[in-house]
C-alpha cells in the first residue's frame, strides 16, 4: 500500500509537499538574499530568482494553454453529441416511431385527445403567457406564448420520448409512471421559473406558479397519451428556419400567408395521426411566417 502524501503545513507530515525545482530555486536565492549583507551578492541572487522565476511561470502558460486547448475540444465534442441527441430526441417525439405503451396504462382515444390539446391551445398556455405577461409588465404577447411551447412542449416531449423508450428495456408500472410525471412537472416548472428570472427578472408569484404547475401537468399527460395512442398521434413541431407548409402549418395573424415563406418561430405545435394509409392532420402548428432575404 503507497504512503499517503501529506500537504506542506499539516500535522503529522515528514515531508513537505514537492514543488518543481525551479520553484524551489526561487525560494532558495530569495531566502538567501535576505541573510546576505553583500551589495553585489544581492545583485547577483536577485538575477537568479528573476530567471528562476520567468522560468516556472514559462512553464505554467505553456500548461495552462494546453489545458484551455483540451477544455475547448472537450466543449466542442461534448456540444457535438448533446446536438445529436437533441435531435435524436425531436425526431422521436414528432417523427413515425412506435413508442412503447406504458405498462398498465389504458390507450388513450384521438376524441379525447384533440379536445384537450384544443383547449390547451385556444385557452391554457394562451392564458398562461397573459398572465406572466400582465405580471411582468412587458414585452409581446406571442414571445412569452413561445418561450412557454419551447420549455414546456418541445423540451417537454423529448424527455417523455426519451422515457418510453427507456420502458422497452425498463418496465414501470402505473405508480412509477406517476411518479416520473410529477417529477418532470417539477423540473420543467424550475426551468421555466430560472428561464423568466434570467430573461425578463421576474420572480414567479404563488398565483402564477400554480396556474404553471397545472399547465404543465396537463401538457405532460397529453404528450404521454399522445405518443402511446393507438394509433399513434405526433406533434407537428416544424424546425425554426424551414420552409412554410400549408397543409401543416398555420400562420399567425398578421403574418404573410401565400408565396414562398419561413418558418421564423412555432407559437403552437400541429398535431397528427399517424393512420394508415396516410397521416391525418387534426390540428396546423401555429407559425410566425416571414419571407426569406432575396440574395443581391
Amino acid at each position: 500500500m503507497s504512503k499517503k502524501r501529506v500537504r506542506s503545513g499539516e500535522k503529522g507530515g515528514d515531508k513537505p509537499a514537492r514543488v518543481p525545482s525551479a520553484l524551489a530555486d526561487l525560494l532558495a536565492q530569495l531566502d538567501r538574499m535576505k541573510q546576505d549583507p553583500t551589495a553585489s551578492e544581492v545583485r547577483l541572487r536577485s538575477d537568479l530568482a528573476r530567471d528562476a522565476a520567468e522560468e516556472v511561470f514559462a512553464k505554467l502558460v505553456r500548461r495552462l494553454r494546453r489545458k484551455d486547448k483540451l477544455v475547448r475540444k472537450l466543449q466542442e465534442r461534448s456540444e457535438r453529441w448533446r446536438t445529436r441527441l437533441t435531435d435524436l430526441l425531436h425526431d422521436l417525439a414528432t417523427g413515425p416511431v412506435i413508442l412503447p405503451p406504458v405498462p398498465g396504462g389504458k390507450p388513450a382515444s384521438h376524441d379525447e385527445l384533440t379536445a384537450t390539446f384544443r383547449k390547451q391551445k385556444s385557452h391554457d398556455v394562451a392564458k398562461l403567457a397573459q398572465a406572466i405577461r400582465d405580471a411582468v409588465g412587458a414585452g409581446d404577447l406571442p414571445a412569452y406564448q413561445r418561450f412557454l411551447i419551447d420549455e414546456i412542449v418541445v423540451k417537454g416531449s423529448r424527455i417523455v420520448a426519451e422515457h418510453l423508450v427507456r420502458l422497452a428495456s425498463h418496465p414501470s408500472d402505473r405508480p412509477a409512471e406517476e411518479q416520473f410525471l410529477r417529477q418532470l412537472r417539477h423540473h420543467v416548472a424550475g426551468n421555466v421559473a430560472q428561464g423568466l428570472a434570467r430573461q425578463v427578472n421576474y420572480q414567479v408569484t404563488t398565483e402564477v406558479g400554480q396556474h404553471l404547475d397545472a399547465v404543465i401537468g396537463s401538457v405532460l399527460r397529453l404528450l404521454s397519451d399522445l405518443m402511446t395512442a393507438t394509433p399513434p398521434g405526433r406533434l407537428l413541431l416544424p424546425r425554426d428556419g424551414c420552409g412554410f407548409d400549408p397543409e401543416r402549418h398555420e400562420p399567425l395573424a398578421g403574418r404573410p400567408s401565400s408565396g414562398e415563406l419561413r418558418v421564423k418561430a412555432t407559437l403552437f405545435p400541429g398535431y397528427v395521426i399517424l393512420a394508415e394509409p396516410a397521416v391525418v392532420v387534426v390540428e396546423k402548428a401555429v407559425v410566425y411566417t416571414e419571407r426569406p432575404e432575396k440574395e443581391e
